[in-house]
């Protein structure tokens, strides 16, 4: 597995010097997941010096940010999917491109090879699928 952070067709990337991943125990039996990975600037940069390509009006790469999702300590450590719901009001998701993007029907996994969340993100009014892969998350 690579690192990966592909919106729609387009590889952003993953900025290892900004991630962010946290499984931590609450102490009551579940965990708080908190995850922030955000696009690589040196491939936001290639992909934005075409004035005419399709990212060329962004300033900066996108973020997938998701804090405060709590889950059993079970589902943590095993490598099921884990459906997040949308707008619930305990934990906050979101894909940031220039301002915060809805994104809906995420699933996360961990997996042998790092961590995998897939789901759809609607940028300005056109949905994407979003594909993030973090080599080795949790490897140390």
């Amino acid at each position: 597995m690579l690192d990966s952070f592909l919106l729609g067709d387009t590889e952003f990337g993953i900025d290892r010097s900004k991630l962010k991943l946290s499984f931590l125990s609450d102490g009551g039996g579940r965990v708080e997941v908190n995850i922030s990975i955000s696009g690589d600037e040196g491939a936001f940069e290639h992909l934005t010096n075409d004035e005419d390509g399709p990212w060329s009006w962004a300033l900066y790469p996108p973020v997938f940010h998701l804090a405060a999702f709590r889950i059993s300590q079970e589902l943590a450590v095993a490598a099921l999917p884990i459906t997040i719901p949308e707008r619930a009001p305990d934990f906050e998701i979101a894909l940031y491109m220039m301002e915060y993007c809805e994104i809906r029907d995420v699933v996360l996994q961990r997996v042998e090879e790092g961590l995998l969340i897939q789901g759809r993100v609607d940028v300005f009014g056109e949905e994407k699928p979003l594909r993030l892969q973090v080599a080795n998350a949790f490897a140390g």
